[in-house]
């Protein structure tokens, strides 16, 4: 079939509420705009989203003022074609509604493991003899709203008991000397030659490349069609006509997924894509 044959009707659903409780669910027609960037970072990926003339009751329950960080609403937005993919997980950050024209327009700013990182603190002694990783397996168990935590290679043996005190994930950050990020509700540490699996594994002119690759500062960035399949840390390969020299296999480092999703307006969605360019050997961590 032609290019982008698969890419042409967009769609979302957007849940707002825990898992396994009563949740809001927002599907289309209601026009969203979104932008959502996640990264191998210690810094939260974030998500704004905007809803366009949602009804007041749901407005109200969906509010959350900037200064309240006692409240722990979680947002799960999907969005693909055919098939959904969970494109971001996590806290509302601030959430309140203000009129446009003629439409009433709800923002959102949703961060990633926000309410778990602010409430999460770890006091205790651990034995000489653990090594990196095993600090790293304690730390991530601390946390109540984050998923099971997948830890890369840290084979170093500490030779002294290990006193932690202080913010957990702050402390995540130094035992794995920054290679600790949050995705998807999830805690991941791994190191630069290490990764996950995806579902898309090819990026090329058939599953959507839109720009040619431009290397800067260690990255290679190349722009597609939106493709909510890909994920952080994963291997996948590009395929460049124009730019044969950046052809090869690379991790993930950094997503940021852009547009509208309407039934009443025209608008692209793109996904622009950062690849880490040095490594050369990798290894794949079981999630």
């Amino acid at each position: 079939r032609p290019p982008f044959m698969g890419k042409l009707q967009r769609t979302y659903r957007i849940e707002i509420g825990r898992e396994g409780e009563d949740t809001i669910v927002i599907t289309p027609p209601l026009t969203v705009n979104f932008t959502i960037t996640r990264r191998y970072s210690s810094s939260l990926n974030t998500m704004q989203l905007s809803i366009k003339n949602l009804g007041k009751a749901l407005r109200d329950v969906i509010f959350q003022d900037f200064f309240d960080d006692k409240s722990n609403k979680q947002i799960r937005f999907y969005a693909g074609y055919d098939n959904l993919s969970l494109l971001f997980e996590g806290s509302i950050f601030e959430a309140y509604s203000s009129r446009e024209g003629v439409d009433i327009t709800t923002h959102i700013t949703g961060k990633d493991g926000d309410w778990d990182v602010k409430n999460t603190y770890t006091y205790q002694t651990l034995e000489k003899g653990k090594t990196v990783k095993d600090v790293l397996e304690f730390l991530s168990s601390s946390f109540t709203g984050l998923k099971q935590a997948v830890i890369g290679d840290f084979p170093e043996v500490l030779q002294r008991p290990v006193t932690l005190n202080g913010s957990t994930y702050e402390l995540l950050k130094q035992y794995s000397d920054g290679k600790v990020f949050i995705d998807n509700n999830r805690i991941f540490a791994l190191q630069l030659n290490e990764g996950i699996e995806g579902e898309l594994l090819v990026v090329n002119k058939e599953t959507g490349i839109l720009t040619t690759p431009r290397r800067t500062a260690g990255i290679i960035q190349v722009q597609t069609l939106f493709e909510p399949r890909l994920t952080i840390s994963q291997f996948a390969t590009l395929e460049s006509e124009i730019e044969p020299v950046y052809n090869g296999v690379y991790k993930i480092l950094g997503l940021v997924h852009q547009g509208v999703i309407s039934e009443a307006v025209g608008g692209q969605c793109i996904t622009t894509i950062d690849f880490l360019v040095e490594s050369k050997i990798f290894k794949t961590v079981k999630t």
